[in-house]
């Protein structure tokens, strides 16, 4: 068994540098023509410490910077750090010199570096740059994806599946959720959602009840100090510590459950109010995952859904047939986004100058 672990946790490391490699390829030459030098190693975490303090300074919200950094250029500001792999005194000059001004002004700001590196050093934060950072969201979101988040707790490998429904849901909707998050764990998954009341907090609990090592990651429409934290789950948070509910946050947290794993299932949306239906379409319209709708019933929501292209999941069991199902070909650049290219026939992490 540890073996096949350490074997997808290789397959998972050199598909999100293929990933950041062709994401930072939109913004820049390629940085090996400097010197003719292409380098494929994965940096250690010693020597990615400096960077991600950048990267956590720059783009952590709540950081004394208070998001004056152009977000969207991140993939730039990575690959030109990842390529000259600055020491932390050497971070400002470093993006100075490739034309990233406003990048290297806010890192003079006082402070600025030694915040990131404190919060690195932490262990609170998962980055672009981390080994555990969700490499779907590259593919799936492109430059949208968060840079730097808020972490508490251990984020799992396994591949993951998300999960998203209604708050007011009957005894038989809860028992659903929750059997929907046990199935997960008995088929190797790693249980996604929005941590709310009702479908999202029921398929956690099904699936941390399974007395296993429970592989559960919840993510937060508000700050990490703003809500309770469901103990044994992993809990992710893109918004400031003390940042309160909003709904464009909401908005931001149900794009990231929805594209962090291929597939995501449904729990009683309503037709055409609330975040369960607006975070289903959205992600329908934008090919993010495969969505799929629990039940049989015949309801406005589930029928419109499912003529928008969600597939039907009638029972708990069939589950596993629902993760059969292929994924979409994902699109970023149709909504905004930097574009993500095809896996190029060398795959290699960041080029470095």
């Amino acid at each position: 068994m540890s073996t096949r672990l350490g074997f997808n946790r290789r397959l998972h490391l050199q598909h999100q540098r293929e990933d950041l490699e062709r994401l930072a390829c939109e913004y820049e030459p390629p940085l090996s023509l400097l010197n003719g030098r292409y380098n494929h190693r994965w940096m250690r975490k010693g020597e990615t410490l400096a960077i991600e303090s950048a990267v956590c300074a720059l783009y952590l919200r709540g950081s004394p910077i208070g998001g004056r950094a152009p977000r969207r250029a991140w993939p730039r500001v990575v690959a030109r750090l990842c390529s000259a792999e600055p020491t932390l005194d050497q971070l400002g000059t470093c993006l100075l010199i490739a034309g990233l001004y406003d990048e290297a002004s806010l890192l003079g700001d006082p402070g600025a570096i030694e915040w990131g590196l404190q919060q690195v050093e932490s262990d609170r934060t998962v980055t672009v740059v981390s080994p555990t950072y969700p490499s779907r969201w590259l593919q799936a979101l492109g430059s949208a994806a968060p840079p730097a988040l808020w972490r508490f707790g251990t984020l799992p490998l396994a591949p993951a599946v998300g999960v998203a429904g209604g708050r007011q849901l009957s005894a038989r909707e809860l028992r659903a959720a929750a059997g929907i998050g046990a199935a997960l764990m008995a088929l190797g998954r790693t249980l996604v959602s929005g941590g709310a009341s009702g479908a999202d907090r029921a398929a956690a609990a099904g699936a941390i009840a399974c007395g296993t090592e429970p592989r559960v990651i919840e993510i937060l429409p508000c700050g990490v100090d703003m809500c309770s934290l469901l103990e044994g789950a992993c809990s992710l948070s893109a918004s400031a510590p003390d940042a309160e509910f909003s709904t464009g946050q909401a908005m931001e947290r149900n794009a990231l459950i929805y594209a962090y794993g291929t597939h995501t299932v449904v729990i009683r949306p309503r037709y055409r109010v609330g975040g369960t239906w607006h975070g289903a379409t959205d992600a329908l319209r934008r090919d993010l995952s495969v969505v799929g709708v629990w039940g049989r019933g015949a309801d406005a929501a589930s029928e419109a859904l499912t003529a928008l292209g969600a597939v039907r999941v009638p029972r708990v069991r069939d589950l596993a047939g629902f993760l059969a199902t292929s994924p979409p070909q994902l699109q970023p650049w149709l909504f905004g986004a930097g574009v993500v290219r095809e896996r190029s026939a060398s795959p290699g992490w960041l080029l470095h100058a």
